[in-house]
């Protein structure tokens, strides 16, 4: 049986320790504070899953507290910065805007609703601008699951 261990994430999203609890005030990567527990609930973060073979290699930084479902601040970030990205689109109408907002929690987990939220992202993202569909790409790619991906971008 494995345990889960305790992670320390800075706010950008970047994993400064994924299997021990030693707590850094600031990600040496982009010198921004860092969290080891859920703002909201203060459960702790859930870092890499370990067995008796070692630990899992594929740790990736969660994007809400398994305790009581709060996106943590990565998270809103990215979420805050789509929409924002969205909304430079002055070609775009608003609805069309709306629909991809509100698409975009489900690319980034999977749910129920992803297939949906992937669809809608296909058909009304050719309407968007270039740069749009870029900086989506970019802040996506790295989020997004792997059969999003798929799906999206081959």
């Amino acid at each position: 049986m494995g345990v889960y261990h305790y992670a320390t994430i800075c706010t950008n999203g970047h994993i400064v320790n994924e299997s021990a609890y030693k707590y850094t005030p600031f990600c040496q990567t982009c010198g921004k504070e860092t969290v080891s527990n859920c703002q909201k609930c203060e459960t702790d973060i859930r870092g890499a899953y370990s067995t008796e073979y070692g630990y899992e290699t594929d740790y990736r930084a969660p994007s809400y507290c398994f305790n009581c479902g709060e996106a943590f601040p990565w998270t809103k970030m990215l979420l805050n910065n789509a929409i924002e990205l969205i909304a430079l689109d002055d070609q775009l109408p608003n609805d069309i805007k709306e629909i991809i907002k509100n698409a975009l929690p489900d690319l980034i987990i999977e749910t129920p609703s992803t297939p949906l939220a992937t669809a809608k992202y296909k058909k009304f993202i050719p309407s968007a601008a270039k740069y749009v569909q870029d900086g989506l790409k970019n802040l996506l790619v790295d989020v997004a699951s792997e059969t999003v991906k798929k799906a999206l971008w081959g």
